[in-house]
């Protein structure tokens, strides 16, 4: 049987839309990163990247075919996030005619503070229980 209790409570979807726009107005601090369609999208995918344990590094051939965007938009995103320090291209190791996008330390400064802000937000309207292994 379903839970049915969540979406009637009107403090349920106050607490979400605030956490939402909590976000929107974070990332709207950041427009170096998210002034674009592209650039939230490279942002996203790098995150996501950096924080799972299956890679690494994003391949810049998947970050151009993967992109609900041209490639030509993509490549111009990728090049201002190097300039602005975000990023730096590296050969793989396993594969020299690859090419990965690795995070510098700027950009992972980001990803810590946009966690924050998430679990500040989070916090503010739901009671966090940590789960033990």
């Amino acid at each position: 049987m379903r839970n049915k209790i969540l979406p009637e409570l009107p403090e349920y979807e106050h607490a979400m839309s605030d956490v939402y726009c909590g976000l929107v107005v974070w990332e709207s601090k950041h427009k170096d990163i998210f002034g674009t369609r592209c650039g939230r999208e490279l942002y996203y995918k790098i995150a996501e990247d950096h924080f799972s344990e299956i890679a690494k590094a994003r391949s810049l051939k998947h970050a151009y075919y993967t992109s609900q965007t041209s490639e030509r938009s993509m490549r111009n995103t990728i090049r201002r996030f190097e300039a602005l320090g975000f990023l730096e291209r590296s050969q793989s190791s396993s594969d020299l005619r690859a090419t990965q996008l690795i995070p510098k330390e700027a950009l992972r400064k980001v990803f810590k503070s946009h966690a924050r802000e998430l679990y500040r937000l989070i916090n503010k309207h739901f009671v966090m229980v940590h789960k033990t292994p």
